[in-house]
């Protein structure tokens, strides 16, 4: 069930065209990725889509609200992590929880409740109190996450939520962004890293050049069916992989061992026959992926 709806959206900034007859369907409670290179259209989109930047052509609707007759419900209902999140340099994180709280309707009480909660969730709790021009590039980035969440929104756009993270707060804020979306919350996500839309989105849109080249499950985007190791081995191994089940074909040449799976990807497996036999793993790479079936897309 489609949650959000553009239809014909298109938007010149003078002679300039930022987006042209774009019409996006995105499922309720689901996490749809937006890719696209940059000036591809994606900041523009994000922004008719929150309210912020007004589309010349065509029309948005959240769920039962019509954008051009109920913008400030819609407003409401959305939670906006823009890629540079204004942030107030004399403020703490918890007094900017708490004003854009207020900003959402809570009391000073819910706002401070909920601003507690969330900055616990980001790892912010110990600086709560601190003041934001002492924080971290990180950390700001945390702060700009969980001030989105402030007043529980049905809608989160996020724009490159994890970059500039070390692995562990990314690897927080990836966790967070699956819980919201166990709790009905449908997520946009704005990002170039790949392997993250591939761990996260359900569904994936791609701008190019102000235009929508494809949308669809993330599934049909490309399934991996086969990976390149580049490590020291020998011929035995290789030929021993032929007898796994789910391997179609090994064939190793030099240090590459080129692996076609029957079905589905079996890379964790393949990498633990390899450690389980002292072959260490220079690298790897996989094919037919998201990013090979972007790469495509774009190219065209």
């Amino acid at each position: 069930m489609s949650y959000i709806i553009t239809k014909n959206l298109s938007k010149h900034y003078g002679n300039r065209l930022a987006l042209k007859n774009v019409s996006v369907s995105i499922p309720k409670s689901k996490i749809y990725g937006l890719l696209g290179p940059n000036g591809a259209g994606k900041t523009t989109l994000i922004g008719i889509l929150s309210g912020l930047v007004n589309n010349n052509t065509g029309s948005v609707k959240i769920g039962s609200l019509d954008q051009a007759k109920d913008a400030q419900k819609v407003k409401g209902v959305i939670g906006l992590m823009p890629q540079d999140a204004a942030l107030y340099d004399n403020m703490t994180p918890m007094q900017h929880m708490i004003y854009f709280g207020r900003l959402q309707g809570l009391s000073k009480m819910d706002a401070f409740d909920q601003g507690k909660d969330l900055l616990e969730k980001v790892g912010l709790s110990g600086e709560a109190n601190v003041s934001v021009r002492k924080l971290s590039h990180g950390m700001r980035r945390s702060l700009g996450f969980a001030q989105a969440l402030i007043g529980n929104p049905k809608v989160l756009i996020l724009d490159e939520p994890t970059s500039g993270l070390d692995p562990l707060a990314a690897k927080t804020i990836r966790d967070l962004i699956k819980d919201l979306r166990d709790e009905n919350v449908t997520i946009i996500l704005c990002s170039h890293n790949l392997n993250e839309v591939e761990e996260l989105c359900d569904w994936v849109g791609i701008l190019y050049k102000g235009k929508l080249l494809k949308e669809d499950k993330l599934s049909a985007f490309g399934k991996v069916t086969s990976v390149v190791i580049t490590a020291k081995m020998d011929q035995k191994f290789a030929a021993s992989l032929k007898k796994k089940s789910y391997i179609a074909s090994a064939v190793l040449k030099r240090k590459e061992l080129s692996v076609k799976f029957k079905k589905k990807d079996h890379t964790n497996d393949l990498l633990k026959l390899c450690i389980s036999h002292g072959i260490v793993v220079d690298k790897i790479k996989k094919g037919d992926s998201l990013e090979e079936a972007y790469r495509r897309l774009v190219k065209k």
